[in-house]
């Protein structure tokens, strides 16, 4: 019942692991992914923009698994379904050699 419940209702997008409650779980996941932002989708090793460092952390983790349970798979399930996959691949290639435009006066893009 609570596969289900995860399933089909993650709280409108707050039940970040599934679990079928929102919890201090949830709050860790946030917390990573918000804490792991970027400015280039793909940028996944350094700010310094998508190239073959991100494509490594990428396949390091390739077809990793329940990925809400693990931080979001170090932040290498871009699509956030679940599973480190071509979709996931794609986003990357998407923004291959994509950098970040830094703001004036900013020192780092992250």
């Amino acid at each position: 019942m609570k596969e289900a419940l995860a399933e089909h209702n993650n709280c409108d997008g707050t039940d970040l692991d599934y679990s079928g409650a929102v919890d201090y779980t949830d709050v860790t996941v946030f917390t990573d992914l918000w804490l792991r932002a970027r400015a280039v989708p793909g940028e996944l090793a350094a700010p310094t923009g998508v190239g073959f460092t991100d494509y490594a952390e990428l396949a390091g983790r390739w077809l990793s698994q329940g990925c809400w349970l693990k931080h979001n798979c170090h932040g290498t399930d871009l699509d956030f379904s679940g599973t480190v996959n071509c979709n996931d691949l794609k986003i990357l290639a998407d923004h291959w050699l994509e950098q970040a435009e830094l703001a004036v006066g900013d020192s780092q893009a992250w």
